[in-house]
Formats: C-alpha cells, sequence, structure tokens
C-alpha cells in the first residue's frame, strides 16, 4: 500500500511537472513573437521616408498578427480585419497592437527632426492579459535613404 502510494505520487507530480514545463514554453513562445512582431513594426517604420511617417493615416494605429503568421493573408491590417481576428472562435493567440508616434523630449533643434514611436502588442494567455511595449526613435535623415 504505502508503495502504491509512493508511485501514485510519483505519477501525480511528473504529470503536474510537465504540465507546468508546458505552459512555460507557450508563455515563452508568445513572448518571443510579440519581439518578433515589434522589431518587425519598427523595422518598417524605420525604412518610411520622413513625408511617409508625418503624413495623416500613412501609418495603421492599430494591428494585429496571429501567433502563426500563416494563419493570414498579407492583405493590410483594417479596422474590420482587427475585429476578424479577434472574434471569438479564432484559431491561435491574437496579438493586437497599437503604435503611436509623438514629438520627444530631446535637446533642443532635434524636436521637429525626430519621432519617438512606442509600439504596444497585447494578448491574452488564458484568463492573464500579457503586453510587451518597445520605443524607438525615428530621425528625419534616418535610414531610409541608404536603402533607397
Amino acid at each position: 500500500m504505502i508503495s502504491m502510494a509512493v508511485v501514485a505520487l510519483m505519477f501525480v507530480s511528473l504529470y503536474a511537472g510537465i504540465t507546468q514545463g508546458l505552459a512555460v514554453i507557450a508563455t515563452a513562445r508568445e513572448n518571443m513573437r510579440a519581439t518578433q512582431i515589434m522589431v518587425e513594426k519598427i523595422e518598417l517604420l524605420r525604412l518610411y521616408s520622413w513625408d511617409q511617417i508625418n503624413a495623416p493615416g500613412f501609418i495603421p494605429g492599430a494591428f494585429a498578427e496571429r501567433l502563426m503568421p500563416s494563419a493570414t493573408t498579407n492583405s493590410s491590417t483594417t479596422a474590420a480585419t482587427i475585429d476578424a481576428l479577434t472574434a471569438p472562435g479564432g484559431v491561435g493567440t491574437i496579438f493586437v497592437g497599437t503604435i503611436t508616434l509623438e514629438t520627444p523630449t530631446v535637446a533642443a533643434g532635434y524636436n521637429d527632426n525626430m519621432r519617438l514611436a512606442t509600439l504596444t502588442v497585447a494578448w491574452t494567455n488564458g484568463n492573464v492579459r500579457r503586453t510587451r511595449s518597445m520605443q524607438t526613435l525615428v530621425a528625419q535623415l534616418g535610414i531610409h535613404d541608404y536603402v533607397y
């Protein structure tokens, strides 16, 4: 009886450990995907010209991505697309993000030549709401002149 109780306790502990390990892997995967999404958006932002960055509506303020990128099309993200992606019954984790551009508080003379971009990505893992954010400065004479 005692040995059966010990074996039962070991099996319960083993399965609890496997479950916990899989949950940690899923959280790490989602964190990595959120970071990939933010880096992708920041690198795109750095390639835009200064006129494009300052054009109203050129850079969408909101976007949505899936955990598995192949689950979506390459069409532009609109409010309807975000609503469709975040609708109940969808497949996989949905990452909903925002991009804000504002004038940074830097040394005088640079304010008009720079923008502070803040990207925020939020998603739900189980019942836990998670968010990550990233910031970068974009300058008027940035990288886009070297690429095009």
